[in-house]
């Protein structure tokens, strides 16, 4: 190899020295430089090759260990509000602005005794002296009735049996023949007249009846009273059970019908000495899930260590 390079040397330069031109020249320098180009990359490889030769790959360490049988732990994580097993939404029918709420949450009530809210009253008592004047009314109207009934009634009893002893006065007469037939004739229908009379009249227990209608209205106008005055004893709010209030929906100012993002509900109130969980899985994780299965419990008013456990009472 090297001889070659020293002949071809001594040729570039021997036609070097016998061009005669200097475009000659330079074309012989090119040449050159490029044949040293190509001798670095022959020197190059070389030198890699003998590198790659003269070492071994390096061992990957692995890890073996003996095959056991070992326990799988498949765990089920769902999370869902805590709620009481008993509760109660308090709500109201009455059309009045709130004008307390007494309690807020986490307060302790006891059933018939804590008052949690009281609703304005003034329109409901304007209401329910209209309705108690309406029902006089109607007792009036009926009192007024029989007794016009009455009055009516015993004039048209003692023409009734004044016209019955006319007639009988004129039977004898005319069976006497001192009275013609016609008279007779005259004081029955007068009979007739006045026992139609008498029977527009309807009696019940012994006295007049002035019919239904009265009563009816009679009824319906107590009916409205009892309304008005249990919603005026609504007005009220009283806990109905014993109890831990959870939730407060009311507001002062607020009429008590009125929902709230279509949530009538004012206050909540739950016994919270048993609790329970109502949560939602998944249709791929249920099967995974017995009625009886003891359930660990984690929630933030036990700290992040402490867990209680449960079970699983009901499976919809």
């Amino acid at each position: 190899m090297g001889k070659n390079v020293e002949s071809e040397v001594e040729k570039i330069m021997s036609e070097n020295n016998n061009a005669g031109t200097a475009k000659k020249r330079k074309k012989g320098l090119g040449k050159l430089k490029i044949f040293f180009i190509i001798l670095g990359l022959i020197i190059v490889i070389f030198i890699v090759k003998g590198l790659l030769g003269g070492k071994k790959a390096a061992a990957v360490p692995v890890e073996s260990s003996v095959l056991e049988k070992g326990h799988i732990e498949d765990a089920l994580n769902v999370t869902g509000p805590v709620e009481g097993t008993d509760s109660v939404t308090i709500t109201s029918g009455i059309h009045g602005k709130i004008t307390e709420i007494n309690v807020k949450e986490g307060d302790e009530v006891v059933a018939g005794e804590t008052i949690l809210a009281k609703i304005d009253t003034q329109e409901l008592q304007s209401r329910l002296e209209t309705a108690r004047g309406n029902y006089e009314l109607a007792i009036a109207n009926k009192d007024e009735k029989i007794k016009n009934d009455q009055s009516s009634y015993n004039k048209a009893a003692q023409a009734l049996n004044a016209a019955q002893n006319e007639y009988n006065r004129k039977a004898e007469l005319v069976a006497a023949g001192a009275s013609p037939q016609s008279e007779l004739d005259s004081a029955a229908n007068a009979l007739n007249s006045a026992r139609a009379d008498m029977a527009q009249y309807r009696t019940k227990d012994g006295k007049l009846d002035p019919g239904e209608s009265y009563d009816i209205q009679i009824s319906n106008a107590k009916l409205e009273v009892e309304r008005l005055e249990k919603q005026l004893e609504d007005a009220t709010l009283i806990a109905p059970i014993s109890g831990t209030v959870t939730r407060v929906f009311a507001k002062v100012g607020r009429f008590a019908d009125q929902a709230v993002d279509n949530n009538p509900t004012l206050i909540t109130i739950e016994k919270l000495d048993k609790l329970q969980l109502r949560l939602s899985v998944s249709e791929y994780s249920i099967g995974k899930v017995k009625l009886g299965q003891k359930v660990d419990i984690s929630a933030d008013m036990l700290g992040s260590e402490n867990t209680v456990q449960g079970t699983v009472e009901k499976i919809s």
